[in-house]
């Protein structure tokens, strides 16, 4: 992230000259005449007014529903107020790479606090400091390795990959305190044992002293592609926006490992209520008998999208449409009032379709 800052006409004269040169047109001066564009053919720049009434009329053109019961990778989990607070303020959301770590103490100070925060709710060794994505972190070879992908609000009610055994445990951090944002920015977390933690791609930050004896973060271990022969890098992709990171450990401070547990059993139990109140209407089975979390599939007596449009014209996004039925998911936001609601609609639209 960053910001573009133009420079005036009188600092391009001067930077010109200092090159010998009088216009921009002589920095292209070995570029063929027939390849170079007399013009750009996009609009002519509006006013910060014009701007706003644009943009605000494109942003009501989305939908925002009231009830959600769609997860499939992205879920609709609460967020603390506290969270954007802080994550919010200047001096973090421009954050990227520390790269100097004496200049980037508070940086490094929050990523040494998720990782610690994402080996307790793993119950592994070590953390890196996030990759851009679950996906980027379920894509290696396991080789003799056991990996484990998991949901982290469901290590608020089930047994860690530490307790597992596993070497790996990777997953997507978004339930995190990160909003649903048209797919990102998301937060992939990796975590390992010990013996793992030369093989772990991506920064990790350690604590030490400074001279003065003072506590201090350092970037240790950095087998990046930037500081290293990149045939011997452990990865290319091994940064993320720090901001994510400083998202997920705030979130985690402000829930606590009760708030975290109180988000997995509510969302389990909200899911197992939709569920029996689903298989009481006429059509609707769960496709499988094996236990769930929050999500699950159930067959439907009606075409999903004629069920889809409905319950979105009362202000709910249903389950998502799959090849065996409709995938649904329920969170701590999912309350029995709205699932009650939710069968509510879907009876009325069965019987219409009847």
């Amino acid at each position: 992230m960053g910001s573009y800052i133009p420079s005036t006409r009188q600092e391009r004269q001067e930077m010109l000259s200092a090159i010998g040169m009088s216009s921009t047109d002589e920095l292209y001066a070995a570029v063929p005449e027939s390849v170079r564009l007399k013009e750009l053919n996009i609009p002519e720049g509006c006013t910060e007014l014009e701007v706003r009434e644009k943009i605000t009329g494109m942003a009501g053109k989305n939908k925002v529903f009231s009830s959600i019961f769609r997860g499939a990778g992205a879920y609709n989990h609460y967020i603390p107020s506290i969270v954007k607070t802080v994550t919010s303020k200047e001096e973090f959301v421009t954050a990227y790479t520390p790269y100097q770590a004496e200049i980037s103490q508070g940086v490094l100070q929050s990523i040494f606090e998720y990782q610690t925060e994402m080996c307790q709710l793993t119950g592994m060794d070590v953390s890196n400091a996030s990759v851009y994505d679950g996906a980027v972190a379920a894509a290696h070879e396991a080789g003799a390795k056991v990996i484990m992908g998991v949901n982290p609000i469901a290590l608020g009610l089930l047994k860690t990959p530490g307790e597992y055994g596993v070497d790996i445990a990777v997953g997507e951090g978004q339930p995190l305190g990160m909003p649903l944002g048209f797919g990102g920015p998301y937060l992939g977390f990796m975590t390992a044992t010990s013996a793992m933690v030369r093989k772990l791609p991506g920064r990790i930050v350690g604590e030490t002293k400074d001279a003065n004896g003072k506590r201090c973060y350092v970037l240790t271990l950095q087998a990046r592609e930037q500081h290293i022969r990149r045939e011997k890098a452990s990865s290319n992709i091994c940064s993320n926006e720090a901001l994510c990171a400083m998202t997920a450990a705030v979130y985690l401070a402000a829930m606590g490992p009760k708030g975290i547990r109180q988000a997995a059993v509510s969302s389990a139990a909200h899911a197992h209520y939709l569920a029996s109140e689903l298989c009481k209407i006429p059509g609707f089975s769960l496709v499988t008998d094996k236990p769930f979390f929050h999500e699950f599939v159930t067959t439907t007596p009606i075409p999903a999208k004629i069920l889809e449009e409905d319950l979105a014209a009362e202000g709910i996004l249903g389950g998502l449409p799959v090849e065996d039925g409709i995938l649904w998911c329920c969170t701590e936001l999912c309350t029995k009032e709205k699932i009650d609601k939710l069968i509510q609609v879907i009876k009325a639209v069965c019987q219409e379709v009847a």
